[in-house]
């Protein structure tokens, strides 16, 4: 689906979305038991990951935000620019 809004952005344009912390021990665990008794899967995914997949469809990372709660990352909101062509 990120990939699919990702080709539809304009040049210059901005994507902004969110994304769980796969570097998130408790949310791993959170997500492990929530897809062993759901009949839908959830997923994590790591920062490095997502800047590399925003890379290599021709986006810049301008903002990587962490939310956090009791001092834990539970995700990142990111912003990304679609590099002009």
């Amino acid at each position: 689906l990120l990939r699919a809004l990702m080709a539809t952005c304009r040049p210059e344009g901005l994507l902004v979305f969110d994304f769980r912390n796969g570097s998130s021990p408790w949310l791993r665990v959170r997500y492990l038991l929530h897809n062993l008794r759901e009949d839908f899967t959830t997923r994590t995914h790591a920062l490095p990951w997502v800047r590399h997949l925003c890379e290599s469809c021709g986006f810049t990372v301008e903002r990587a935000d962490p939310i956090r709660r009791w001092s834990l990352t539970w995700a990142y909101l990111i912003l990304a620019r679609k590099r002009g062509s």
